[in-house]
């Protein structure tokens, strides 16, 4: 029987698709969390026995405002990306097991290859979707000169945050990032020179908080317009995912012929009461089938009793009603040649209610 592998086969290819899908929602996140344990700490470790004082050691960097707001920010949209991978994941998952696959069996030419296009196609998007969201976790540093080369691109998200922010971003007397790197150079090569002061280090050091604060802001913005470029891509895949499937379900079950027959069956399967009257012909064709004082009643008008149960445009199938001759019920098949079936109903159009 070739019919009885087919549920077990679908089941083993939904699960297949299921097993696609929930491995690279797995292997993402697995690569989200290795990014992320790999994060540099955000302080020193203290040791763990007593240390011993080390009069010449310089203190240790202490993290800026804008550093710790940055940083949550990037968190806070790592955060939502990985319940946006896990809940996609599993959504496309619990479509794609759903998928009536048994039914690609049944299926050929130009529906089998459109029902493969669309389940392909949801596939692709599912995939595409997650690896989008995944970018989020990229990691990325920004350089002193990094940054101040984004902060004057203002065709990039960074350099138009800039260009709205500068005053607040860019410290007095500075009118681009390019002249805060520059005067942070220049600053810093004053400080290294034999001649240098203090105050030239404390010049230096001021630009280099600056830089520092715009190199986090340039993290941020870009993960934040990588994040919104990826939930505009899940959105057109949940779009695209719907199609795919909707397209296969479609072409993976083509409308059977022999449903509407039945329908039609089923609309026309009140019999009409009709005259039958054979010609010779019919008489000799049908006297074994209906007997012969039946057929040779059926050859002189008006005919014999019958119901009509169906027509065809050369054929009528009937059925005797029994009386004189015709001592039984029999089903028969009258063709145009052999005679012809006349309907004696008529509308009896109802009474007219008196007249008050």
């Amino acid at each position: 029987m070739t019919g009885a592998p087919q549920p077990a086969a679908s089941a083993r290819l939904r699960s297949a698709a299921t097993w696609i899908v929930a491995a690279v929602a797995g292997v993402a996140l697995a690569a989200v969390q290795t990014v992320l344990s790999t994060r540099k700490p955000d302080a020193t470790p203290t040791p763990a026995g007593p240390a011993a004082p080390a009069p010449a050691a310089p203190a240790a960097p202490t993290r800026s405002a804008v550093e710790a707001q940055a940083d949550a920010g990037i968190d806070q949209y790592r955060s939502v990306a990985k319940w946006m991978i896990t809940a996609f994941a599993a959504v496309a998952s619990l479509l794609l097991a759903g998928v009536q696959l048994t039914s690609i069996g049944h299926t050929t030419g130009g529906r089998l290859a459109l029902a493969a296009t669309g389940i392909a196609v949801a596939l692709a998007a599912t995939m595409i979707a997650i690896y989008s969201l995944t970018l989020v976790f990229k990691p990325g540093v920004v350089g002193p000169d990094d940054a101040a080369a984004r902060a004057d691109d203002a065709s990039k998200p960074f350099g138009k945050f800039v260009a709205a922010h500068r005053s607040a971003l860019l410290p007095a007397g500075t009118t681009s990032g390019q002249d805060l790197y520059d005067k942070y150079t220049a600053a810093r090569t004053a400080a290294a020179s034999p001649n240098g002061t203090e105050q030239d280090k404390a010049t230096a050091r001021r630009y280099r908080a600056r830089l520092a604060d715009l190199a986090w802001f340039a993290r941020l913005i870009e993960v934040e317009s990588t994040f919104k470029t990826a939930r505009i891509r899940v959105c057109i895949a949940a779009a695209v995912v719907a199609a795919g499937i909707t397209t296969f379900a479609w072409a993976a079950n083509p409308k059977d012929s022999s449903d509407a027959d039945t329908t039609a069956a089923a609309v026309n399967a009140r019999p009409v009461q009709v005259r039958v009257l054979l010609n010779p012909d019919g008489r000799r064709h049908l006297a074994t089938l209906l007997g012969r004082p039946c057929a040779a009643a059926a050859g002189v008008a008006p005919g014999i009793d019958a119901l009509a149960t169906a027509a065809s445009a050369d054929t009528t199938t009937l059925i005797v009603i029994p009386g004189g001759p015709c001592t039984k019920p029999v089903l028969f098949t009258l063709s145009i040649s052999d005679g012809a079936a006349t309907s004696t109903e008529s509308v009896t159009p109802a009474a007219s209610p008196a007249a008050g």
